[in-house]
Formats: C-alpha cells, sequence, structure tokens
C-alpha cells in the first residue's frame, strides 16, 4: 500500500477538487482519496465478493461526502473495462476511468493496455523522485 500510496500522491498532490483511487488486488481493495492535493482517505478493505468492494467504496464517498455524481473514480489493479466489477462501479459512480498519467505508454504485443492499466501504481513508481 505504501508503495501505491507514494506513486498515485505525486500526481494528485497538484490536482484540485475531490479524487478518489482505488487499486484492486486478489481478496483486496485500496482506497485512496484526496482533496484539493492532500490526502484524506487511506485504508485497505479484504473483499471477498463485489458486493464487498461496492460497500467499502460506496461507504468511503458517503463518509467522505463525496458525491459518487461528480467525484471520478479513478481505478487500477486487477480489473478488466467491461467486466461485471467495472459495471457494478458504474452503476454507484458516474466516471469511472483508469488511474491516469500511463497514457505516454504506448501498448505492444508484449505489452497490452490491460497490463499497463493492471500494474499502473508500479508505472508511476519510476515517475517518483
Amino acid at each position: 500500500m505504501l508503495l501505491i500510496l507514494r506513486s498515485q500522491n505525486r500526481f494528485w498532490k497538484k490536482k484540485p477538487g475531490d479524487h478518489v483511487n482505488i487499486h484492486i488486488r486478489e481478496g483486496y481493495l485500496d482506497i485512496l482519496a484526496f482533496t484539493n492535493g492532500k490526502l484524506v482517505l487511506q485504508n485497505t478493505y479484504e473483499t471477498d465478493s463485489i458486493e464487498d468492494q461496492l460497500y467499502f467504496l460506496t461507504y468511503a464517498y458517503e463518509q467522505l461526502k463525496y458525491s459518487p455524481e461528480e467525484v471520478p473514480l479513478k481505478v487500477s489493479g486487477n480489473l478488466v473495462e467491461g467486466d461485471r466489477l467495472w459495471k457494478a462501479y458504474q452503476k454507484y459512480i458516474r466516471n469511472v476511468g483508469w488511474l491516469g498519467s500511463v497514457s505516454n505508454l504506448q501498448a505492444s504485443a508484449s505489452v497490452p493496455t490491460a497490463a499497463i492499466n493492471q500494474y499502473a501504481s508500479l508505472v508511476h513508481l519510476a515517475a517518483c523522485e
């Protein structure tokens, strides 16, 4: 979690507004929330189901008084765009997308887009000072 926090904090500390980033690992959900560049929530939850992940995510939005209609959700980790979990996130959060700042990387036969998105946090570490 520390590596994820360090890599994401670098990119979000200069961004105005509210942002929620999640990283999905087998059996775990990492949630990071930022307000005007300041980290306001960082937690890891053990999850066994899509319902567990949705509960913790929507609870974080509620506790922070973030609007799911307005505050974007950025995702990295073990997730495929369009799968059941992705669609479940979209049902509750209006703006769901991949964690940014990896767009300058080009997918190839040896490194597909899904791998870039899955390991976005590690890609961000390369940019840390």
